[in-house]
């Protein structure tokens, strides 16, 4: 707001579009509508902006102290309003749609051609606040003529696009830091897997040395911070918050791989101890070296649980083609 534009040459009438028309000068800062709405010219105004505003800025007499005064005023009004807590697109969207829609909205004059693009109190076709039904600015010219813009609409208009474009980088920035923030904890991840690996080599016998495989503990599993490396029996799960817990062991399948080691030691002979397997698939895997130590099958009529099928000791099978072969060769003998 600058209090040099009000002189003895109409200036308050020129910057308020005094005439049907409407004027260039109009087409000013938002702080200079606000002294035609609020003021009058002539006599006191009547408290149209609020209680007790009843300055006037006059026309044919120097009025840039009465100017100054009049927007301190204002100023002070407007302080006292409500205040939005943080000014966003939708904020000031809100505001110039409320704003565009009292232009016009307070013209009770006959000719509303010329009236309706008017901000204020209008009974004439004049916003030369003779009367406060004529404390009001006139954007005629402004509204009507091409390419012609009112300029502190444009600037709302140019704030809201702004801080749109602000909200939207926003976004975009926050999306990076997450990215940023996975890539340093797989980083990190692929860091400590592979120095553990390092302090830890991987022992492994050879073939002819190798004994009965390790049972695979929960601490074992643990020790693995990247998903490939986590192998059966142990599971992945992505959702763990520890770090170290990611990987751990699964039950289902570490029960499997005790009944096929247990099966695997056997007795004090090597064979593995069939009845302690209790899946098919274990039972199966026990046979090792094409050799059928186990079978998953019923039994015979001297077992109680003959009808079951379960895990068992697949020897008899064994004696059983063994006698067949010893009667087949003592009858050939009697025959030749």
């Amino acid at each position: 707001f600058t209090k040099n534009k009000y002189g003895t040459n109409g200036e308050r009438g020129k910057l308020c579009g005094d005439n049907n028309a409407g004027t260039a000068e109009a087409n000013a800062p938002v702080a200079y509508a606000f002294i035609c709405i609020c003021t009058a010219e002539t006599v006191a105004a009547t408290s149209e902006c609020a209680d007790g505003k009843t300055e006037r800025v006059q026309d044919s007499v120097d009025s840039k102290s009465e100017a100054e005064k009049a927007w301190d005023k204002i100023v002070t009004a407007c302080k006292r309003q409500p205040k939005p807590t943080t000014v966003t697109p939708a904020a000031i969207r809100q505001v110039l749609t409320h704003v565009l829609s009292r232009i016009g909205a307070l013209n009770t004059n006959s000719t509303a051609g010329n009236d309706k693009f008017t901000l204020g109190t209008l009974s004439s076709s004049k916003c030369d606040g003779t009367t406060s039904a004529k404390q009001c600015v006139n954007y005629k010219k402004q509204q009507v003529s091409v390419g012609r813009k009112l300029s502190w609409i444009e600037d709302l208009i140019t704030a809201e696009q702004f801080l749109a474009q602000a909200e939207k980088e926003a976004t975009k920035a926050a999306a990076l830091q997450q990215q940023l923030l996975n890539i340093n904890r797989l980083a990190w991840d692929v860091y400590t897997s592979a120095a553990y690996d390092i302090e830890n080599p991987t022992q492994e016998l050879p073939a002819d040395q190798s004994g009965p495989a390790k049972l695979t503990k929960e601490q074992d599993c643990n020790k693995h911070y990247l998903n490939k490396k986590c192998k059966n029996p142990c599971k992945w799960d992505e959702t763990a918050i520890e770090k170290d817990k990611r990987c751990s062991l699964d039950p289902v399948k570490a029960a499997e791989q005790q009944e096929t080691q247990t099966a695997g030691t056997g007795a004090n002979d090597g064979k593995p101890d069939c009845s302690k397997l209790l899946t098919q698939q274990a039972c199966e895997n026990a046979n090792k070296d094409d050799k059928k130590h186990c079978g998953w099958k019923k039994e015979g009529d001297n077992d109680h649980n003959k009808y079951k099928e379960m895990c068992r000791n697949g020897s008899f099978l064994v004696n059983k083609q063994f006698a067949l072969s010893v009667v087949s060769a003592a009858f050939a003998a009697l025959l030749f």
